[in-house]
């Protein structure tokens, strides 16, 4: 085998380089740098529904919760609300907020391991009508909120 040099490697701990040659390498692919990530199975978690769920709601009273993950990171979240009468309506789309719920009316925070939505639908909700917030994330493993 060629010997190409010494390859400098970092060593994350403590950024000291570490000095190895490629002849002490194998080319075969069966060498791994590091310790082998546990992969993650933990679902992300919607909670912390305000008001609580089941409550009556004033029309212009906003619902407010938590999509938290174990890593706090996700490739999407998407929330529907859904109304007696069997329409539903795009809240967040994953991207932005939508129709109704645009222009400020909503927003969402960054907290500890994920986000806080604010949603609130211009014209206020009807009154009188239970409505179902559907909420659909997935975090960066695929896992998606149960």
């Amino acid at each position: 085998m060629a010997d190409f040099g010494v390859a400098s490697l970092v060593v994350a701990a403590d950024l000291a380089p570490v000095e190895e040659t490629w002849d002490d390498i194998p080319l075969d692919g069966s060498v791994l740098f590091g310790a082998v990530p546990t992969p993650d199975v933990v679902a992300p978690v919607v909670g912390n529904f305000s008001p609580a769920l089941g409550s009556s709601i004033a029309a212009n009273q906003p619902i407010s919760f938590d999509v938290t993950d174990n890593e706090g990171l996700f490739t999407r979240v998407i929330i529907h609300a859904r109304f007696a009468d069997g329409s539903e309506e795009v809240v967040y789309n994953g991207d932005s907020f939508r129709g109704l719920y645009s222009g400020g009316a909503s927003w969402f925070a960054i907290i500890a391991l994920g986000l806080r939505f604010t949603i609130f639908r211009t014209g206020g909700w009807t009154a009188g009508s239970p409505i179902a917030v559907n909420v659909f994330a997935y975090d960066v493993a695929g896992n998606e909120a149960a």
